[in-house]
């Protein structure tokens, strides 16, 4: 079974697979933004959102971070997202 047919049929990925769509190996899948969920002492946990037949899915990793920090994969099942704008405010200096 392919990358592209397990995570469109909700099939657990495997380390290596995960490293492949992270890495934008994966044929088939288009990387569309990574964003920085949360920061740990040697990590960064750090979400991969790509397409897929115009749909989206998002994978996580820990990426490393400091001296000591290696990047790490878990086997996973890509979780299908959507796009949600957010307002957020910003507090400047009044003039």
């Amino acid at each position: 079974m392919t990358i592209k047919e397990k995570i469109l049929n909700s099939v657990e990925l495997t380390l290596e697979e995960v490293m492949e769509i992270v890495w934008g190996d994966a044929e088939e899948l288009e990387i569309v933004e990574e964003v920085r969920r949360d920061e740990l002492k040697w990590h960064e946990v750090t979400d991969v959102v790509f397409k897929v037949e115009e749909r989206f899915f998002m994978v996580f990793y820990y990426r490393g971070s400091g001296y000591h920090g290696e990047n790490n994969y878990e086997e996973q099942v890509a979780v299908e997202v959507k796009p949600v704008q957010v307002l957020r405010t910003e507090w400047v200096k009044k003039e």
